[in-house]
């Protein structure tokens, strides 16, 4: 949704009513740039943004610092950190990102499928070439931990961190599928495909080739998931055809 700011210019020495500028903060953005790594336990990290729109001059804030003119900040250790540009109009937009270190240890995932609306995924955490003792990180906001397996996570895209004993970050992006196969869905469309001119017709997909059911994966999704008259499915059905669209759009990300 667009946010409208309307700025009331004063007519000096007239009765005339105020002329208003107006203009949408939407066209303020904001890019990272460019990121240095830090060495593993330094702060001689940098990143810099590149802001265009909106109204100049810009104002750059790193974190809680103070707001500062120029787009790019020094002496940085690892770890998160949110950048927001403010305008002239007070229109604000922000990025967010992880600066690493140069000698990052390496790190592979293996995942287990949640299933279908329920939390039964799993990601294990497989580290080398840094400095043991291993620590991890799965999210933003929790603690490190020497156990480098994660249960109970629903399907989704995952940040996951591992920092050695020297402070050398890495971070590895898995994702956990619910698991639901392409020939759990077909079953399901082939059965319920009840309409007359459901297959090979000009108004509708063949719902029985594999590769018309992958492309038109969301399409199938929000129809089955209406009050469809051809098309009567349980919850659970319908439930397991969105379960699969999700894998799909995950995998593509």
């Amino acid at each position: 949704m667009k946010r409208w700011i309307f700025i009331a210019a004063a007519v000096i020495l007239s009765c005339e009513k105020g002329s208003e500028e107006i203009f949408s903060c939407d066209d303020l953005t904001m890019k990272l740039d460019e990121l240095e790594y830090s060495s593993c336990g330094g702060s001689n990290g940098r990143l810099s943004v590149f802001a265009s729109g909106g109204k100049e001059p810009y104002t750059y804030r790193l974190n809680n610092e103070p707001p500062q003119t120029h787009s790019f900040f020094e002496g940085l250790e690892s770890q998160y950190y949110s950048i927001i540009v403010e305008d002239a109009n007070g229109c604000k937009d922000s990025v967010r990102t992880f600066l690493g270190s140069q000698k990052a240890v390496r790190a592979v995932a293996l995942t287990e499928p949640s299933g279908c609306g329920t939390s039964n995924g799993k990601i294990k955490v497989i580290a080398k070439n840094g400095q043991i003792p291993y620590r991890y990180q799965i999210g933003e906001n929790a603690e490190y931990t020497y156990n480098d397996t994660f249960t109970d996570l629903p399907s989704g895209r995952y940040s996951v961190w591992v920092k050695d004993d020297r402070d050398c970050f890495l971070g590895i992006y898995p994702v956990v599928l619910s698991g639901v196969a392409l020939e759990q869905v077909k079953e399901v469309l082939v059965a319920n495909c009840t309409s007359s001119g459901c297959h090979d017709t000009e108004s509708n997909r063949n719902l029985s080739m594999d590769e018309t059911i992958e492309e038109y994966s969301q399409e199938i999704a929000e129809v089955i998931g209406q009050d469809h008259q051809s098309v009567i499915l349980e919850t659970s059905e319908i439930e397991l055809i969105a379960c699969w669209a999700n894998d799909i759009d995950l995998e593509s990300e």
